[in-house]
């Protein structure tokens, strides 16, 4: 038992961040408080440091972080992979497989993906466990900085979307008698896990003990789900009722979710995908309904996969569908700011930013408006933009 405390304990060292962060040349310079105090005793001499290099984060307990980038492939390329966790890679890779391949497959791994962002999220706010601490970390996303550490769902998120499609995808077409090919793309997702796990030890959001504690929740998880996909997709295909009720158990754990009260981000990303898993389950229970699942799908038994003409059909069904879901949220959020401020009888020059601090400050406003916009975009991902495709013939 002590031996695996021990194990616990230094994977949850922060100076083992601190090392990995070194081995790729970033550096923690200073910690600055209010009153301009430095607070890192191993603060660089003047000669070692040139200023020009030194980069700065503004972390929580009003202090400022003061790092030093000496390699700044490694910097740029960390935050660009890292981004596969965010909500613009969702927003734009996820609905691109819906529209360009297979919505069924796509709709089952985002099923899954909800469930493990709303476990992984959970976890965070119930365990309470920091991430790594500042010094002798570099922490440089702000925007994480009131989240938690354990577990770490950039790694659930990753591993969930990558795993669910493999399976999916080599499971259910013909693509998984090609042995070969299984291999070169298992090989690929999986070197881009072990990229974005890599990308959040970097920029010192987590600890080892986060990210191979995300990747174990999203295994165990992920098994569960993919023995009874078969059944979860039934449930929201075969009967309108049924499928209702069960895209509306998304908008009923947020009820439940743990410290509700207190913002994070993980709180509002937690309503957001939530949302996201309502649009995309009732999406499709409505196209199965109406008997209208082939709407709009790409035809490719006469389609060639070296067909240039496929190609920009490719182009053109996601800059339409992008532009659909752009104009959805807009139209989403201007409709839910305008009834707020109706609704608190704010002056009309008010600013978005008060909006967001309302929104921010009350769980319930925060469930509707993320229920209201995201499930909107989602349920257009699945079932507006194929009706588009199909009127404009771009099949």
């Amino acid at each position: 038992m002590q031996k695996i405390i021990d194990i616990i304990n230094y994977l949850n060292d922060p100076n083992l961040v601190a090392q990995t962060q070194n081995y790729f040349n970033l550096k923690l310079v200073d910690v600055i408080d209010d009153d301009n105090k430095s607070t890192n005793e191993n603060k660089f001499s003047d000669n070692s440091t040139s200023l020009k290099h030194v980069k700065s984060v503004n972390h929580l307990d009003n202090k400022k972080c003061l790092y030093l980038v000496e390699n700044k492939i490694f910097y740029w390329l960390f935050l660009f992979i890292t981004n596969i966790g965010n909500e613009v890679f969702y927003i734009s890779f996820l609905p691109f497989v819906t529209w360009n391949y297979d919505d069924k497959i796509m709709i089952l791994a985002c099923m899954s993906w909800a469930i493990n962002m709303y476990i992984g999220q959970a976890t965070k706010d119930i365990l309470k466990m920091p991430r790594p601490s500042t010094p002798p970390v570099v922490k440089i996303e702000d925007r994480y900085l009131h989240e938690y550490g354990f577990p770490s769902t950039h790694a659930m998120a990753v591993f969930t979307i990558s795993w669910t499609l493999l399976t999916f995808v080599f499971k259910d077409t013909a693509l998984g008698n090609n042995y070969n090919l299984q291999i070169i793309v298992s090989i690929l997702s999986y070197f881009l896990i072990f990229l974005v796990c890599l990308s959040r030890i970097y920029l010192g959001m987590h600890s080892y003990l986060d990210i191979f504690g995300g990747l174990i929740f999203a295994y165990l998880i992920n098994t569960v789900f993919i023995s009874v996909s078969k059944s979860v997709y039934d449930i929201i295909h075969d009967s309108f009722l049924i499928g209702t009720l069960f895209s509306s158990m998304f908008l009923l754990v947020c009820f439940i979710y743990p410290n509700k009260n207190r913002w994070s981000s993980a709180r509002a990303d937690t309503f957001l995908i939530m949302g996201v898993g309502t649009g995309l389950s009732f999406g499709m229970t409505c196209k199965s309904t109406l008997h209208i699942e082939d709407m709009g799908k790409i035809n490719f038994n006469k389609r060639s996969i070296n067909d240039y003409s496929l190609f920009n059909l490719v182009i053109i069904r996601t800059l339409l569908g992008l532009i659909l879901l752009v104009t959805v949220r807009f139209v989403c959020k201007s409709l839910f700011y305008f009834g707020l401020k109706k609704y608190y009888n704010l002056k009309s020059n008010v600013s978005n930013e008060d909006i967001k601090e309302i929104i921010k400050n009350n769980y319930k406003i925060e469930i509707a408006y993320n229920f209201f916009c995201y499930s909107s975009i989602s349920f257009s991902s699945v079932f507006n933009s194929f009706l588009l495709f199909q009127i404009f013939n771009i099949v």
